[in-house]
C-alpha cells in the first residue's frame, strides 16, 4: 500500500503532465532542499512562487531557466495601549 505522500506525488505528476503550466508554491526555507518525492524536473516548472526571504544559494540554482516570483510578507502591526 502506498503512503499518502507517495500518492500525492503521483497525483501531482499526472496533473503536471496534463497541464500547460506548472507553478511551485513554497516558502524560502524549502528552496534548495532535496525532497523525498520528485514531482517533475525543473525544466517543466513555469515559475516558483516564494516569499521574499533570501535563502543562500537558492536563487542562483533557480536562476537557471526558472522564473522566481517573490511575494513580500505583510508587515505585522503591533497593538499598543493606545489601541
Amino acid at each position: 500500500m502506498l503512503q499518502a505522500q507517495c500518492r500525492e506525488a503521483i497525483l501531482a505528476r499526472v496533473l503536471t503532465a496534463h497541464s500547460t503550466a506548472a507553478y511551485v508554491l513554497a516558502d524560502s526555507s524549502k528552496l534548495g532542499v532535496i525532497a523525498v518525492h520528485r514531482v517533475c524536473p525543473l525544466d517543466q516548472v513555469t515559475a516558483v512562487i516564494t516569499d521574499d526571504q533570501e535563502t543562500p544559494g537558492a536563487s542562483a540554482r533557480l536562476a537557471a531557466g526558472v522564473a522566481s516570483l517573490r511575494a513580500a510578507q505583510p508587515r505585522r502591526l503591533s497593538l499598543t495601549a493606545a489601541g
